[in-house]
């Protein structure tokens, strides 16, 4: 039996890529948005079995990082060309937990998806899935400086079997080569591995806002089929942060903008992905201390012992 949850934002600002609703709501049903409002939700929506927002409280459409997840531990590290080297030299338990902590990190502070270029995918999909947020897993193809553990047919093949609904997988084709054997399921992008790996998405917000929303929600929604942001029959992908006091407060409902939230860190209350609280109370739900523990056991030796074999 598939129980479908009811969500609702009420009393809320909404602010979406280029509208604002100074008092409204936001239902849920399952894994979609059903009616975005003004004023108080109509009686029937009421009856949600979680029921958040109030006063202060600002719903932004949900962010997706493009990314490599597994790369996380060893962001300290000077270069791209080296976190590309670590990466496909991760054991399956020390690429789950590397990636369980980047998402732990990304969904507290307002990811709800994920796109992630992946060499060794299959711990990274069941850390994805762990972690409570979507999104999709790539394996890089024909990409040079990034090459896939195993042979990309066999792995795409095997993960098409173990991973569907909000975490998916596929391939980063960085040539216009396309192989007979890619599935109609698959999701292909065309593209190259990130250039740069973004953990905050307020901080990209501050260099260029319409720029930061075009990279972050616009583009990844088109690529993911999420729908139009913040919008019915939509993917529910959104983030309610706290705008009441700093950081990023906003003195008055009138100024309420992008830009009122560039270059700041607002609190993040709640994150939703497909439906799914991820974060509640500016707690992670699904990831825990105890996770981290064990991934300070697992990666602490390895990330000295891989520094050393790259040069770090």
């Amino acid at each position: 039996m598939i129980v479908v949850v009811r969500l609702l934002f009420a009393d809320v600002y909404i602010l979406g890529i280029n509208w604002f609703i100074k008092n409204g709501y936001v239902h849920v049903v399952g894994e979609n948005i059903e009616a975005v409002g003004e004023g108080e939700p109509p009686l029937e929506y009421q009856y949600a079995e979680m029921v958040g927002g109030g006063r202060d409280r600002l719903v932004v459409p949900g962010f997706t990082a493009y990314t490599i997840a597994s790369s996380y531990p060893f962001r300290a590290l000077s270069s791209l060309s080296k976190l590309y080297k670590v990466v496909g030299k991760l054991s399956y338990e020390q690429a789950y937990y590397a990636s369980l902590l980047a998402f732990y990190e990304l969904s507290i502070s307002g990811f709800t998806a994920v796109i992630s270029v992946e060499p060794n995918p299959e711990p990274v999909a069941r850390a994805l899935y762990d972690s409570g947020l979507g999104g999709v897993v790539l394996i890089p193809l024909n990409c040079s400086e990034l090459e896939p553990v195993d042979d990309p047919k066999k792995l795409l093949e095997d993960l098409l079997q173990k991973f569907k609904g909000r975490v998916r997988v596929g391939l980063l084709a960085c040539s216009s080569e396309r192989p007979s054997w890619i599935p109609e399921d698959a999701v292909v992008v065309d593209g190259e591995p990130p250039r740069r790996l973004v953990w905050n998405p307020w901080l990209m917000l501050g260099e260029n806002v319409e720029d930061a929303l075009e990279k972050l929600v616009l583009e990844p929604n088109k690529r993911l089929g999420l729908g139009e942001p913040l919008k019915p029959k939509s993917k529910a992908n959104l983030v309610v942060v706290d705008v009441s006091e700093p950081p990023a407060w906003i003195p008055s409902s009138e100024l309420i903008d992008w830009k009122w939230l560039a270059g700041s860190v607002p609190r993040v209350e709640t994150v939703v992905s497909w439906g799914n609280i991820v974060v509640d109370g500016g707690q992670h739900l699904y990831v825990g201390p105890e996770a981290c523990r064990k991934a300070r056991q697992v990666l602490a030796e390895a990330i000295e012992k891989i520094e050393k074999l790259v040069g770090g």
